[in-house]
């Protein structure tokens, strides 16, 4: 016997199954994330078909059998349509929902993972700085998953960091003082400042997140420093990275 469930969830991604048919990879505070059928949602009348789009916010009834979930009934909740219709928060969002879908087991229930990404999602659909928001989900994401690098002591030595200047190690997880910077010589040399907005980001409660600052070279710092230390992790490049490097070329001449 199968049993039914009634959910929240954000539609992460979704993907056509047979004629009228998709499956649809859903992020919930229950159950984590989950893939699910939507059957003959594709067609016209369906009554669910607004329910399974992607980045919705929709209420949802599940059927577990012995594969997949099926998609009984959607309601959707929130489109968030800001993000849909605005290039580069759209470009931010599709990075945020795959760098997420690709780090985030199957399965696994996390009420932290599921607010942040409903908070972030209302922090882009609100007019708030791409760069800024997608910083902070990358590094919360991190530090709720376990991934979070040592930021204030040497990774090797574990010697407090005073300098202005240090190394970061993407393969050791962390920043070296000068003494150790023999440990990995691809290590990359940080200005204490990115170290600092990155704990800062880490830490600071989403309530008062329109409140921090911080200088458009630190921001693009960190960002290179945080997608080597996914891509370190992850093991692949993300598709959407591409796409949002495309925009934002576009935004700049």
């Amino acid at each position: 016997m199968g049993s039914y469930r009634k959910i929240e969830a954000v539609v992460l991604n979704a993907r056509d199954y047979g004629e009228a048919h998709k499956i649809v990879t859903l992020l919930s505070r229950e159950m984590g994330k989950i893939d699910a059928v939507a059957k003959g949602v594709r067609k016209p009348k369906s009554r669910s078909r607004g329910a399974v789009q992607w980045l919705s916010l929709s209420r949802f009834e599940l059927y577990e059998g012995r594969g997949l979930y099926t998609i009984i009934q959607g309601e959707n909740l929130q489109r968030f349509t800001d993000i849909q219709e605005d290039l580069r928060k759209l470009a931010y969002a599709s990075y945020l929902v795959e760098f997420l879908n690709e780090i985030l087991p199957q399965g696994e229930a996390s009420e932290r993972v599921f607010f942040l990404l409903v908070a972030t999602l209302h922090l882009l659909n609100s007019g708030n700085s791409e760069a800024m928001v997608s910083r902070m989900f990358e590094v919360k994401l991190l530090k709720i998953l376990g991934y979070n690098p040592e930021l204030d002591n040497c990774v090797s030595c574990n010697a407090p960091l005073k300098e202005n200047e240090v190394l970061f190690s993407v393969a050791l997880g962390g920043v070296l003082c000068p003494q150790c910077n023999n440990e990995d010589p691809s290590a990359s040399r940080v200005n204490a400042g990115i170290i600092a907005l990155w704990k800062k980001l880490a830490t600071t409660d989403l309530k008062v997140f329109t409140r921090l600052k911080a200088s458009s070279s630190h921001n693009n710092d960190l960002q290179r420093l945080v997608q080597e230390y996914v891509l370190y992790h992850l093991e692949k490049r993300l598709k959407s990275l591409k796409f949002l490097q495309e925009v934002e070329n576009l935004y700049m001449v």
